[in-house]
């Protein structure tokens, strides 16, 4: 296990284990822990690692879930989450309330949905890109029946 990887480690447990409000808050548990990192470092593995805070306080995002749980966890989050599907070009633009954008974008990412080539996450919308207008039109058809279901 490299260093990253343990570091990523201990950052889910010690989210599962703590209510941490903040990433000085979570440095300073990683450092009691023996693991000394800086608030970039830090910033860029709860990015990468799709960590969210949902009620002022980071989450991990579940995972290792089987595909009929996936797809039930994921018609959950869109019905949760998602105000608005809309589509220009190749792009499905998902409408959301600010601060669950990076939730749904690593749901949407981690979908295995067709066509899905990333999504990006930015103040209330999650931009998720394919390769073709045709693929964008079917991808959100597929987004909204799911969170119509």
């Amino acid at each position: 296990m490299t260093k990253t990887e343990r570091r990523r480690a201990l950052i889910a447990d010690l989210l599962h284990r703590n209510e941490v409000q903040t990433q000085e808050q979570l440095r300073a548990l990683l450092e009691a822990e023996g693991i000394e990192t800086t608030q970039s470092t830090l910033s860029r593995d709860l990015n990468e690692m799709g960590i969210f805070k949902r009620r002022n306080i980071y989450v991990v995002p579940m995972q290792g879930l089987d595909a009929a749980a996936d797809r039930k966890e994921l018609r959950r989050i869109l019905k949760q989450t998602v105000r608005e599907v809309d589509r220009g070009h190749n792009l499905v633009i998902l409408s959301t309330d600010p601060g669950q954008e990076q939730l749904l974008m690593v749901k949407i990412s981690e979908s295995g949905l067709p066509d899905v080539l990333g999504a990006i996450a930015g103040h209330g919308a999650v931009w998720v890109a394919t390769r073709t207008v045709t693929q964008a039109k079917s991808l959100a058809s597929q987004i909204s029946a799911l969170r119509n279901q």
